[in-house]
């Protein structure tokens, strides 16, 4: 989606990016990642599917979801603050 304004300034952006600050009515920080809970980064339908972490915190669900299951990865997502 196209975007003329906002903290990474005019250009292209993901759709995810774009529903998600859509919905916060705001644009992302430089700090903040969008996170598909369920891992599919094709599923931007709804955004119950969709968290904003910093990145710090995103990198470590990554770590911590390892080998865990997405049901449980994603009720502990849920809970971020």
């Amino acid at each position: 989606y196209p975007r003329e304004k906002g903290v990474r300034g005019p250009g292209w952006f993901y759709e995810h990016i774009f529903l998600m600050e859509k919905e916060l009515g705001r644009f992302l920080t430089n700090d903040e990642v969008v996170h598909h809970l369920d891992e599919n980064t094709l599923n931007n339908h709804h955004p119950s599917n969709l968290i904003v972490l910093d990145r710090k915190h995103h990198g470590r669900l990554h770590a911590w979801a390892e080998g865990r299951s997405a049901t449980h990865v994603i009720n502990i997502a849920r809970n971020v603050d």
